[in-house]
Formats: structure tokens, sequence, C-alpha cells
């Protein structure tokens, strides 16, 4: 008997929602690089909510009047946070995974598992960024120069059409996948073979739930964010300021939380599925053998009776004689 494919959309999100309570054990891990997060942006003078043309202070010692150093502060912020991001992943699942706890001290320790880490992130941040500011640029003739708008030629407009079927299948089968980035910190690799069989005909159980999950992020910060505005606007104080911007950095934590945790739902219940496919490549001979043990047994049963009708015909004939 075939059994039931369990990778679903609704198994998935119950196992989500068994896991969201992981953010609360990990809350140091959120804090301690909320607060890695605000040191850094204190330093380059990249606040969230201040430093703007309305919104200004003492504090704020770097603009985009300076140039040069404005852009240095903005290339070196960047770096600086997506560093700690991918960091804080790693040392999130660690946590829920129990392998150590937290200290703050780890945020500052590098180890090639780290550097490892950082290096699977960003490949997948290329993978989903690049792919789509060719997808908009293509799809954009306003900012696109003439000899990128419709051309007579239809083998320029094919390669074209095809780019653009690339650049939005890739982010496609990332959110597919996306189950990986769960294998890479619970084995340390990523099967993409595997993955991609294990999600045959349940493509949409990956993608759905991760632009579910983006647009409810999406909308909870835009509220956030409105909110700071607001308080900023009242008291422009620096303690207001780093007040605002350890709490935005939790909040965006927590927004990588929730899809962390959304991957490693995918990965327990992909595994369940892979341990249920091998449990049926096992027990399916056996019942396909079933069949044909019955047709030898009843083979045997009628041989056994034909024997029988022999005997007693030989003994009633002898009976007659």
């Amino acid at each position: 008997m075939r059994r039931a494919n369990k990778y679903g959309i609704i198994r998935v999100v119950s196992r989500w929602l068994d896991l969201l309570p992981q953010i609360l054990v990990s809350w140091r891990v959120l804090f301690g690089y909320a607060a890695a997060l605000t040191v850094l942006s204190a330093v380059l003078s990249r606040w969230s909510y201040t430093c703007a043309e309305k919104i200004n202070g003492y504090w704020c010692f770097l603009s985009e009047n300076n140039g040069e150093w404005w852009l240095g502060s903005v290339l070196l912020w960047t770096v600086g946070a997506f560093y700690l991001y991918c960091l804080f992943a790693g040392d999130f699942y660690d946590n829920i995974l129990s392998r150590r706890k937290f200290r703050i001290t780890d945020i500052f320790a590098v180890s090639k598992q780290r550097l490892r880490s950082v290096g699977m992130f960003f490949a997948c941040l290329l993978c989903m960024i690049i792919p789509c500011i060719i997808l908009i640029y293509i799809l954009n003739p306003m900012k696109l120069p003439t000899w990128h708008t419709s051309n007579p030629d239809w083998r320029i407009e094919l390669i074209y059409f095809t780019i653009a079927f690339v650049c939005m299948s890739i982010p496609l089968i990332i959110m597919r996948c996306g189950g990986g980035i769960a294998y890479f910190f619970n084995e340390g690799h990523i099967p993409f073979r595997k993955v991609y069989d294990l999600t045959f005909n349940r493509t949409y159980v990956g993608i759905f739930s991760f632009l579910l999950l983006t647009l409810l992020c999406v909308n909870l910060q835009m509220g956030v964010m409105r909110y700071f505005m607001k308080l900023e606007n009242s008291y422009n104080l620096l303690t207001t300021a780093v007040v605002t911007e350890f709490c935005n950095n939790v909040m965006l934590l927590f927004y990588i939380s929730l899809f962390l945790l959304l991957f490693q739902a995918e990965y327990l219940v992909l595994k369940e599925k892979e341990e249920c496919d091998k449990l049926q490549i096992i027990t399916e001979p056996e019942e396909k053998d079933e069949p044909a043990k019955e047709i030898i047994g009843k083979s045997k049963k009628s041989a056994k009776k034909k024997k029988s009708q022999r005997k007693a015909k030989k003994i009633t004939e002898k009976n007659g004689d």
C-alpha cells in the first residue's frame, strides 16, 4: 500500500508554529546581536530613524555632505551588518539545537564554520537579489536605453525573454529549496539535489510559505517604522535614537528568526518524508510478494486435492471389482 506524501503546507506551518517558542528561548542571542548592531550604527553614524533632514542631532557626525567619508561609512555598515546577521543565524541555530549556550563573546569569535555560514548566506542573498535587479531592469522600459526597448528582431527579444525567465526562476527555486539552509546547519552541507527531489510536485509549499511570511514581516515592519518615526519627531534625543535603533534591530533579528524557523520546519518535515520513503521502499517488495505466495499456496492445495481425489477413485474402482 502506497504511503501518503506528508510534505504539505499545513504540516509545514504546523511545525513552524510548534517551533515559535524557540525565539523566546533564544532571547539572549537576539538581544546580544541587537546590541552589537546598535553599537555599529552609533560608531558609523548610520541611525535608522535619526540624522535625516528634519530629525538631526549632535550624534549625527556624518552626513551626505561629507562625501567619501559618508560613502565609506555606508559600505562599512552594510558589510558589518550583513556579517552580524549571518553570525546571528549560526548562533541562533546552535541555540535552538542545544549545541552550546550563547555567550556575548561568541559574537567576536571567528572559526571556519562561522565563515562557511557567512559565505553560504552571501551566496543565497546574491542569488536572490541579482536576478531580481536584472529582471526589474529588463521589465522597466522607462529606464532602459533605446536599444533595450521592443526590437523588431525576434531573436533579440527571445534572448531578453530567456534572461527574464531565468532571473524569475532562480529566486523561486531558492524559495522551494529553503529547507536546504536548515540542512546546512543541521548536517553541515546542502544536499540540493535531494531537497529538489523531495519537494517534487510540492513546489508551492516552500514558495507560498516564504512569500506569506515575507508579506507578514513587511506589514509588521511598516507599522514599527511609523511608530518609531513619530517617536523620533516628538523626542529628538540621543536616548530615543539609541532605544529606537536597538528595538528596530531586535525586530529585524526577529524576522530573520521567523524565516530560520520556517526553514527548520521544512527540514524536519522533509526528513520525515525521507524516512517514510525509505520505509516504503523496504516494505513494497514484501507486499508485492504476498500475491505470489497466495498463488503458490493455492496451487499446492489444488495439487493435494487432486491427489486425494485420485486415491479415492482408485479405492472405489477396487471395491467395485
